[in-house]
């Protein structure tokens, strides 16, 4: 009992000094028969939640540890999966969400159209525990959201220096209302190694009711609930070893939803090769 929660104390430790985007979204897929693992440990603070019948008080610290794998196993195919670990105010670290994705990728501007465009589905399927918690917007136990990505590179030569992209989807739950999820995301080249971008992203539940202050939550399935976050990150390539991913992100606007909450994260992504 001792060393496990010796070992529960430093996963929380690595998670503070520790969001790349979990789900991968961008529209350039990696290479055939390529698998891509990722480890994403991630801390976000909560202060406070807005509301039209009253702002309230909801300090709450989250961090989770966010490992996920995904490999391109035909040609524009794409398939990922992910697990989410998570600590909380409200439980101890345990089991969050498990998710899988399937992408197809319709153009690529790296092949000589004019944008590159991927289409795709993912499927969450959260503890329950989460769904009554503020800071996870889940409206059911199972959760399908279809997304769309567009995205152009701007090269020298070989290699790339600058690219935008954006992605729009439209989730359902088996409860509750549907949300539109939207991204857009610049980055840019500074080195060989180093990537440097910005992003905002926002969410947008389609409910009818409000937050109630001094109620317990009872989830975002039936809320309107919108919130706006921007991002900043900055990547480094190691040759031969993978990729680590720094992110940060604040909350710029909130309705009916946690607010002015901010976060960090670290990411590892490592490319595995079977040919």
């Amino acid at each position: 009992m001792r060393i496990f929660k010796l070992c529960q104390l430093y996963a929380s430790l690595l998670l503070l000094f520790a969001t790349s985007y979990a789900t991968e979204l961008f529209p350039w897929l990696p290479p055939l028969f390529e698998f891509e693992g990722r480890l994403t440990p991630l801390f976000e603070r909560v202060d406070r939640a807005q509301s039209p019948l009253g702002n309230f008080r909801a300090p709450i610290n989250n961090a989770s540890l966010q490992l996920g794998m995904d490999v391109t196993p035909w040609p524009n195919w794409n398939a990922e999966v992910e697990l989410y670990l998570t600590h909380t105010h409200q439980t101890n670290f345990t089991y969050e969400a498990a998710l899988c994705t399937l992408r197809y990728a319709w153009l690529d501007d790296l092949a000589g159209d004019d944008l590159s465009l991927v289409t795709g589905v993912t499927l969450s399927f959260p503890n329950h525990t989460f769904l009554h918690q503020l800071s996870f917007p889940y409206h059911g136990p199972i959760n399908a959201e279809f997304h769309a990505t567009v995205g152009k590179e701007w090269s020298c030569r070989e290699d790339w220096l600058f690219r935008m992209w954006g992605v729009g989807g439209l989730g359902v739950a088996n409860r509750g209302s549907p949300w539109l999820y939207s991204l857009i995301v610049a980055e840019g080249k500074t080195s060989l190694c180093t990537t440097v971008g910005l992003a905002i992203d926002a969410l947008y539940g389609l409910g009818s009711h409000n937050l109630l202050p001094k109620l317990p939550f009872k989830g975002y399935a039936s809320i309107d609930h919108r919130n706006i976050d921007l991002s900043g990150f900055f990547t480094y390539y190691l040759p031969h070893y993978g990729t680590f991913a720094f992110l940060g992100w604040y909350n710029l606007y909130a309705h009916n939803f946690i607010w002015h909450y901010w976060g960090v994260s670290l990411s590892f992504l490592i490319p595995l090769s079977i040919i």
